[in-house]
């Protein structure tokens, strides 16, 4: 007989297992974008753990070429939204991107075979109707319809771990917001998404050609567990994956360097991203090439050690073979602290790691005009830290 004082073990939760919970795809509510350029909350329904956030955008194009010429930008659709922010409780946001940043993201998922590319309809298992149905981006029409979808990711499968970042949302003092700010100056429909400028909007123009999107909305699709009935059984709450968008340091108009430094006790680094806007490239926003220098893509800490140093085509090898020949979006370039195993093995720490910083060391310089720009991605694994409102 086991004496009083005997320690008993706790109970292993039973999350993951039958009947425990169940998984929901219900939306949020259709949102209209109201005025452009202006960012827009909308409140998450506060019901069972969310664990995904789905974007899709529906809306009505009018491609009219006058006497210039129109052409899908290569960063269109995405370019729809100049920031797309998930954050809870008025905290420090889970996911904070661009359009084009949340792309990339979902592209530095495509290790764990999780990277939809919406775009790809002449191979997907759909036939050709319902494909564009899911996807579709006018070139030419009137009153065609435009349908955009993105996701927002929220958890992380970590070896060793188990999979992190649930949200509980069943209690009332869990509240979670959306924010999106739809990249248009229009204050309301039709809203203008086309630019003279590579990677700006949607549409690239030249002369008095416009692109217009009519009564565009934005359906907001949750993906939740039902919450179990026995607390004991609850998933993993102690740590978050957060994925955030950055820029480096100082102007990158006509740089030949750029650096980023990722900020220091923010928790563990376990990927990084940079995707490169160049002027000198009037049609796809990036020059290939122009990290050419066996040093142009370097990963460093402490004291400037290289974790990565590579040319351009090095690394554009290594990501095609990480993600499974998934095909990154132009100008976006990728560092896979996870690995194959998806462990915390290699992650920077960066409570005890000094002077993480990405390092773009151009062959030929970045051009000088507007459509110049660098910016950053991290994901970053910390323990959830839940401050006083």
């Amino acid at each position: 007989m086991a004496s009083a004082q005997q320690a008993v073990a706790p109970r292993r939760s039973m999350w993951g297992f039958p009947g425990v919970a169940k998984h929901q795809y219900i939306s949020n509510g259709i949102q209209s974008w109201g005025v452009g350029n202006t960012p827009l909350s909308v409140p998450i329904q506060s019901t069972g753990i969310i664990d995904q956030i789905r974007l899709i955008t529906y809306g009505s194009a009018t491609i009219t070429p006058g006497t210039g010429s129109i052409a899908l930008d290569a960063l269109g659709p995405d370019n729809l939204y100049t920031n797309i922010t998930l954050a809870p409780n008025a905290q420090s946001p889970i996911v904070q991107a661009s359009g084009v940043g949340l792309r990339a993201i979902n592209y530095m998922k495509a290790r764990e075979g999780r990277f939809e590319d919406w775009r790809n309809t002449t191979n997907d298992y759909l036939p050709a109707g319902p494909a564009s149905q899911v996807y579709a981006f006018p070139a030419t029409g009137t009153a065609v319809a435009l349908r955009y979808p993105v996701d927002i990711p929220i958890l992380q499968y970590i070896a060793g771990l188990g999979t992190i970042g649930y949200f509980p949302m069943q209690n009332n003092q869990s509240l979670m917001s959306l924010s999106f700010t739809p990249n248009s100056a229009s204050a309301s429909s039709p809203y203008n998404v086309f630019s003279t400028v590579a990677g700006n909007s949607p549409y690239l123009v030249t002369g008095n050609a416009t692109g217009v999107l009519a009564s565009p909305t934005l359906d907001i699709v949750r993906g939740f567990w039902t919450v179990p009935a026995d607390p004991a059984n609850f998933p993993l709450f102690q740590y978050v994956s957060t994925w955030l968008e950055d820029v480096p340091i100082g102007s990158v108009a006509g740089a030949t360097t750029v650096k980023y430094i990722v900020p220091s006790s923010i928790g563990y680094v376990a990927r990084l991203g940079a995707y490169v806007l160049d002027s000198n490239n009037t049609q796809t926003g990036y020059v290939a090439g122009t990290l050419s220098n066996s040093n142009s893509l370097q990963l460093l800490y402490d004291n400037n050690t290289p974790l990565f140093q590579e040319n351009e085509f090095e690394t554009l090898t290594r990501m095609k073979a990480e993600m499974h020949d998934a095909a990154p979006p132009s100008g976006v370039f990728t560092w896979d602290l996870l690995g194959q195993d998806l462990s915390m093995s290699n992650l920077l720490d960066t409570f005890n790691i000094a002077n993480i910083t990405v390092q773009l060391n151009f062959s030929t310089a970045l051009g000088s005009g507007t459509g110049t720009a660098v910016k950053m991605l991290r994901q970053v694994i910390s323990p959830l830290v839940v401050k006083a409102a």
